[in-house]
């Protein structure tokens, strides 16, 4: 059975979080942005909108920026 992992890069620190869950792994990324935080676009390489498929979406904020990479584990 295939489940989601979302590793969160932080544009300062690097790896900064390995999730299970796409809620927590947003959290962590707008947190790291600080204030006024955004998704600021989406790489829809594995699919399109419709598909909800994406291998990574990034954020920006007042701090830093941070991208969430999905990779699906088998």
């Amino acid at each position: 059975m295939a489940y989601n992992a979302y590793t969160v890069h932080g544009n300062d620190d690097g790896t900064i979080g390995v999730f299970s869950s796409w809620k927590k792994a947003t959290e962590c990324a707008l947190n790291y942005c600080g204030d006024n935080a955004v998704e600021d676009r989406t790489d829809y390489s594995m699919g399109d909108a419709k598909d909800r498929a994406w291998d990574i979406r990034f954020f920006d904020g007042d701090n830093s920026g941070a991208s969430i990479t999905r990779w699906i584990v088998e």
